[in-house]
């Protein structure tokens, strides 16, 4: 009987051996262990920060995706039919603004904030004509959203973005984005 023990743990431990090197080595997943993570965004792009000297490498980082997440993606990207959209949050203070414009890169922006990062950086977000159009800005206050304009905005302010889009779309396309919010907080 103990012979028979052995042998079945001696099988069950070279099965769990087998399974850590297929995981590790045959999936390429012992790579991820030790690489660099990849700089650029889920769009493709590399982020582009206005603030720091030509030549100065720039780093994009997205938040973890779980695998399952990133399947249904896939599945509603090119469904027309599909009612999915992502809405995400940043509460920031407003460092600049930029009323009358800002050229970037060659294009012209009518609407630009200057806001702090979750990191702390500051960060300029451009606003193209498409999007600005569908900028509604409101002032919270005890829990009353009362409507306000992009003017009344002023450097200092604590702002809630809350921006909603649809991901079968490319980041350039105005169909891409639902609506974009900004509250600011008193």
């Amino acid at each position: 009987m103990a012979k028979l023990l052995k042998t079945a743990f001696v099988i069950l431990l070279v099965i769990s051996f087998i399974e850590v090197f297929y995981y590790l080595f045959y999936l390429n997943s012992f790579k991820l262990l030790f690489s660099k993570p990849d700089t650029a965004d889920i769009s493709g792009k590399q982020a582009v920060n206005e603030t720091e000297p030509p030549g100065t490498p720039a780093i994009s980082v997205t938040p973890a995706v779980h695998p399952d997440v990133l399947e249904r993606l896939r599945n509603y990207k090119y469904d027309p039919k599909s009612k999915m959209s992502i809405k995400t949050e940043l509460q920031t203070e407003i460092k600049d603004i930029d009323y009358d414009g800002r050229q970037s890169g060659g294009d012209f922006y009518p609407f630009a904030l200057k806001i702090v990062t979750t990191s702390g950086r500051d960060f300029w977000m451009y606003f193209p004509n498409f999007l600005y159009q569908k900028v509604k800005v409101y002032s919270k206050t005890d829990g009353v959203d009362q409507p306000l304009k992009p003017g009344d905005l002023k450097i200092g302010d604590t702002v809630l973005l809350v921006e909603t889009y649809n991901p079968r779309f490319a980041p350039d396309n105005p169909e891409q984005v639902i609506s974009y919010e900004i509250f600011r907080i008193q």
